[in-house]
């Protein structure tokens, strides 16, 4: 809305009345230019609506005048002296305010705080804002105050702000903080109804002084009872009507509330909207909370937008073929180890499979897409076992006569290795797994390394248990063993595998007799004493346990 240039308030007349507000000077409570600015404009707001706000309402900013005028509203001055008091009681309209004090407490500050010459007119009379002494207890006290005086009737209410150092931009924030559809800073209309809207944002620019959520950044606004009280990362207006935060010193909406205040709106909104929205909060898809209580996560609103798109059936489809390569994926508790083991298998899958999958809420299954975990089965992903064949059972007992040679059982935390057995999949993403089990109390090992786990089956691939690959079988067994120091990016996991191979370097003695007798099994040369055996390579398919 273009600022227009408003004719002053003619000056207020000889004959006027002092009226005390019974408002001390130092009553606690201090608002930005910002704030006392919009609560004089809510008064405006309030006595016309949003529907004829864009018609009615005009204001004017110039040599720090700044000037509002309402059209065809008119009241009685009494309602500007009580405390609590408001024009807008059970009047059946829906307004921004609440508490009925913004235009006592504004003044106080404008005068008070700033220096601001603030006046008022409307009907037959028009005011001053100013201070007068009052006694209390004997004590004499300075009161915000009003002089009173008459002028011809006239069917506009208006407000002059002299002597306003503010910027352009800081008025400009101010009024577009009101919501109404004529306002700039809303695009295309994609849902309404009488308690709420949402918007696509427009192009035009937010003023800078415009209240913004830290946490969110500013690609989109949030009205909360009709005014601009937060912003959130996605380029949308939400505009909830019946959301409200009564709170006279609060500025603002906090994070947790906008995504409160989101999730209020979802259930009444369409799926066509719901898609919309559904997309541009990608990053999100995939939010659970942190803890029972998490009100910072987006979860229940994904929840509900994805629930939304699932009950069309038109918009469901239209949603998976824009993204064909998700899978849905619940959120698995610390405690579940077999849901634990399965998961992770699945993930390593997922990350060797050939196609970019991504992860969303369990949710997603209602439109239409399939679990991690049952894409994994489908493709022959997990990691079954089985118990080695006699051939396999030798190669086996080679590298558990080496490991006890080397380290001994004792060195991993156990009375005796754990049972070998072999990946029956052999397209699996792991060369080598480990069930492991969370200790419950802290215990080393006879180094002093500290022990995570406990486990009751190692597992290879075996295309591994052949005569030419002793080395990368004996690395993979090692290092699914070191799991019991913890996991693949683990520090302590690290630094064990780090002293493992320390330990098999200092008895090269050991390394070469094993190496002799793993090529022995089917037969093959006797490796000659002396010669060097090859040099352990690195287990590339082994994920995270």
């Amino acid at each position: 809305m273009e600022a227009e240039v408003l004719e002053p308030v003619q000056p207020i007349p000889e004959k006027t009345r002092l009226i005390s507000l019974n408002l001390v000077y130092d009553y606690p409570v201090f608002w930005s230019k910002y704030k006392v600015l919009r609560d004089f404009a809510q008064n405006f707001y309030d006595s016309v609506g949003m529907e004829e706000w864009n018609e009615k309402f005009h204001w004017s900013f110039e040599n720090k005048t700044i000037a509002m005028e309402v059209d065809d509203v008119s009241f009685s001055y009494e309602w500007l002296v009580p405390i609590g008091a408001s024009t807008k009681r059970d009047d059946g309209k829906r307004h921004a305010g609440y508490f009925g004090e913004g235009f006592k407490l504004a003044s106080l500050n404008a005068l008070r705080d700033y220096g601001w010459d603030v006046s008022a007119a409307s009907s037959d009379w028009e005011l001053k804002v100013t201070s007068s002494q009052i006694i209390v207890d004997g004590k004499p006290l300075k009161s915000l105050a009003y002089e009173l005086g008459t002028r011809e009737y006239s069917s506009k209410t208006s407000l002059i702000i002299r002597r306003a150092d503010v910027s352009e931009d800081l008025v400009q924030a101010v009024m577009l903080s009101f919501y109404y559809p004529e306002n700039i800073l809303l695009g295309e209309k994609l849902w309404e109804n009488i308690s709420g809207a949402i918007y696509t944002r427009s192009s035009a620019p937010l003023p800078k002084n415009s209240f913004k959520t830290p946490e969110f950044g500013a690609a989109g606004i949030i009205f909360a009872s009709y005014q601009n009280l937060g912003s959130i990362d996605v380029p949308f207006v939400f505009a909830n009507h019946t959301f409200r935060k009564d709170d006279r010193d609060r500025n603002g909406l906090y994070d947790f509330d906008i995504i409160e205040l989101i999730r209020d709106l979802i259930p009444r909104v369409d799926p066509e909207t719901s898609l919309l929205l559904l997309e541009h909060m990608e990053d999100r898809w995939h939010d659970y909370p942190n803890g029972r209580y998490d009100l910072h996560s987006f979860n229940a609103v994904i929840t509900m937008l994805a629930g939304k798109v699932a009950s069309s059936k038109t918009v469901a489809e239209k949603f998976m073929k824009a993204h064909p390569n998700l899978l849905a994926a619940k959120e698995v508790r610390k405690k579940d180890i077999v849901s634990k083991n399965r998961r992770n298998q699945a993930l390593s899958w997922k990350a060797n499979c050939g196609v970019k999958y991504k992860l969303v809420q369990i949710n997603f299954q209602e439109i239409g897409y399939p679990t991690l975990e049952e894409e994994c089965e489908k493709n022959g992903g997990y990691s079954l076992v089985k118990c080695p064949d006699p051939l396999q059972a030798k190669y086996m007992q080679v590298m558990e006569d080496y490991v006890n040679t080397i380290y001994g059982a004792s060195y991993f935390g156990f009375e005796s290795l754990p049972e070998c057995r072999i990946i029956l999949n052999e397209e699996a993403s792991w060369a080598g797994m480990a069930t492991c089990f969370p200790l419950s109390s802290k215990s080393c090992n006879k180094l002093g390394r500290k022990l995570k786990f406990t486990m009751n089956t190692v597992a290879v691939k075996g295309k591994y248990l052949k005569k030419d690959c002793f080395a990368t079988s004996v690395s993979i067994y090692i290092h699914e063993l070191c799991h019991v120091f913890g996991k693949d990016k683990s520090a302590n996991f690290s630094a064990a595998l780090s002293e493992a191979m320390q330990l098999q370097l200092s008895n090269i003695a050991a390394l070469l007799k094993a190496r002799i007798a793993w090529s022995e099994v089917e037969g093959d040369a006797v490796i000659e004493e002396g010669q060097i055996p090859e040099v352990f390579g690195d287990d590339k398919e082994s994920g995270e346990r």
